[in-house]
């Protein structure tokens, strides 16, 4: 049995911000996804890594990665104020940033 077997493996969620009117900051970010997790009756562990230029990363653990995807895309902007779509999930950090947080690859 391999170490990370027990431990777990982490997953990071690129994800873009859209119909948003200004920079969003991470700590409001953060917030709102844990306060749609209470609202759920939810809980998972995330880690809000990076938000610049309309895209971001959260990171979790490999069992809720597709659930905190499906939950990202649930923002709207008519309740929250602000749109999420998920890009890519990957297990890596460093496939996201080359791919998505580069400047000009909107």
């Amino acid at each position: 049995m391999v170490v990370r077997d027990r431990v777990g493996r982490k997953r990071y969620i690129a994800f873009d911000v859209a119909s948003c009117d200004s920079e969003l900051p991470r700590a409001r970010l953060s917030k709102a996804i844990g306060k749609k997790l209470a609202e759920s009756a939810r809980s998972m562990p995330f880690e809000m890594i990076l938000i610049a230029g309309g895209r971001g990363i959260v990171r979790t653990d490999q069992h809720h990665a597709s659930e905190l995807s499906s939950l990202l895309d649930s923002f709207s902007n008519e309740q929250d104020g602000f749109e999420l779509k998920t890009l890519k999930t990957s297990g890596t950090i460093r496939t996201l940033k080359e791919k998505y947080m580069q400047p000009g690859t909107r």
